[in-house]
């Protein structure tokens, strides 16, 4: 699964060591919770999840694109649910991005 994130900031390309730091500090820290909120979602869907793998990448515009692959012993039918449930929501990025609002239950 890929997911994009449009991040509001200003374009201008990080210049020192600190700028830059602190972007990779964000990416860092969104990948660690795209990780935490898939562990998650597969724990309420009762899927067995032996490793989360996120690669964050910055594409032009200040885009963010993550991909996340699950690992296990369950058919891929079930990760793929896992997959589309963390999709529909992962309140982090919504903060970020100003994504959409929680679903019912959440």
């Amino acid at each position: 699964m890929t997911r994009t994130a449009l991040l509001d900031s200003p374009d201008v390309p990080a210049t020192t060591a600190a700028e830059t730091a602190g972007v990779d500090g964000l990416l860092a820290g969104l990948a660690a919770w795209q990780e935490s909120w898939h562990r998650h979602c597969a724990a309420r869907l009762g899927v067995q999840v032996t490793a989360v793998e996120v690669v964050a990448e910055v594409g032009s515009g200040h885009e963010v694109r993550f991909d996340v692959r699950l690992r296990g012993p369950e058919p891929a039918e079930r990760y793929a649910a896992v997959l589309a449930a963390a999709r529909d929501h992962a309140p982090v990025l919504d903060l970020v991005t100003g994504g959409g609002a929680a679903p019912a239950g959440h």
